[in-house]
Formats: structure tokens, sequence, C-alpha cells
């Protein structure tokens, strides 16, 4: 995966972005819903939904980037140098040059991913329920009211997301976040 079959995006930081082949077909997989979904919100217009479902899926995989950066940003603080970042058909993963030094270096290492996911999922939510004029955090958490309806639909989708995405981690097992 990381460096041999990847292919490097960018660098952050002087972090290597690289994406494997199979990441390919779940973003496409994951436009082809979300158009679907998009076109039910937005009814007749076809163009609109696949580039609200691009940008989303673009964007899903930007936080799973920098769910990963957390990572690698405590590690590094923790004098633990960072191979790269892959993103891969199940998530991305922040490679260690080396095992961490204690529990407490690998518990901060582990946590840094799921509160980034956190902070991400409060934003997205922020900002949707600023967007969508909600008066209260139950209409706000629907994020398709007001008039910026579009905006509001991808930071609601991106929101729920996140949220997934941090559970998941928080699962007790490794390789996730949780069991470690």
């Amino acid at each position: 995966m990381l460096g041999g079959g990847s292919i490097q995006l960018a660098r952050v930081f002087g972090i290597r972005i690289g994406v494997d082949v199979s990441w390919f077909f779940v973003l496409f997989l994951i436009i082809w819903s979300l158009s679907g979904y998009f076109e039910d919100l937005f009814p007749g217009d076809d163009a609109k939904a696949f580039v609200l479902a691009t940008v989303s899926a673009l964007a899903f995989f930007l936080s799973i980037v920098l769910h990963e950066l957390g990572h690698a940003w405590v590690a590094i603080r923790n004098g633990i140098p960072i191979a790269g970042i892959d993103l891969w058909m199940f998530g991305g993963v922040a490679k260690l040059e080396r095992d961490t030094d204690s529990p407490g270096v690998e518990f901060r290492v582990a946590i840094a991913g799921p509160l980034v996911t956190l902070a991400l999922a409060a934003a997205c939510f922020g900002v949707g329920t600023a967007l969508s004029g909600a008066d209260d955090a139950l209409r706000g958490s629907q994020l398709e009211t007001g008039s910026f309806g579009e905006a509001t639909a991808l930071l609601g989708w991106l929101t729920t997301v996140n949220i997934l995405v941090l559970l998941f981690n928080l699962i007790p097992g490794f390789p996730l976040d949780g069991g470690r």
C-alpha cells in the first residue's frame, strides 16, 4: 500500500499523501450513491446532484486525510517519524516508522484522529445549522432548510458521515483507533 502501489497526491507538512487504486472504486461508488441522494433532495437537476455528490465525496476523503494527519501530527510531536498517509478502500492509514515509546504516547496518537473527526463533525453541524436558519438544534440537525439548501444538505451529509467515522473508529478492535 504505502509507497509501492499508491499514487502520490500531495505532500502536506512534509508528509506524503497517497491513494491506493482501490480508493478510486470507493470514490466512484460514493459519487454514484450520493447522486441519487441529492437528486431526491433537489429533483430535476441531475447536474447539480452530480456536482454535490462529487464535492461531498471529495470532502469526505479530505476528512479522512485530516483524521490521519491528526495521528501523524501527534506522532511527529512525540518524536515518531511518519512514512506517509494512504487512502485506500477501507479508509486511511498513517504509517508510523516505529512503534510508540509508551502507552501514554500510544493513547495520544490514537485519540488524535477521532478528536479531529469530532471537530469536523461539530464544525459541519455548526455551519450547517447557521446557514439553515434553524432556531434550535433539532431543526438544525436536519440541515435541509433555509435558503442555502445545497450547502446545508452537503454539510448535513458530512456531519453524519463524520459521526459514523468517529463511532466506527472508537470500536475497541485493532487496527481501529479504539483498539490501540
